[in-house]
């Protein structure tokens, strides 16, 4: 459970190339916003980089079998696709994740 801190701060910032240095944070945040890194697999090495050893990840990410992912399906038909490597309906794909979680297991 998480408890709201009025001293939590929240930035915004290069997924790809994050500001702080390695083991910075127990707690890695992104909320709709690491899946639409042009390179995944690099935000991913990030944010394993700044979440101390035994912390935990967070991610808000869009599912393929969810509305959004439905929705972009539908609009791909309509619209030109989006530029390589950007994919954010699959970020949150548990098989996708998982791929990526496995960059580091951080020991508990």
């Amino acid at each position: 459970m998480l408890r709201q801190r009025d001293n939590s701060p929240f930035d915004v910032g290069d997924a790809e190339d994050l500001p702080y240095p390695d083991a910075s944070f127990d707690v890695v945040l992104s909320t709709l916003g690491v899946m639409f890194t042009p390179d995944q697999e690099k935000a991913a090495k990030e944010l394993l980089r700044i979440c101390q050893p035994g912390g935990k990840i967070g991610l808000a990410n869009w599912t393929p079998e969810g509305f959004v992912g439905h929705m972009f399906c539908t609009l791909g038909k309509y619209v030109p696709p989006p530029p390589p490597g950007i994919k954010p309906p699959h970020y949150g794909a548990p098989r996708s994740s998982r791929s990526r979680s496995s960059v580091r297991e951080s020991p508990p």
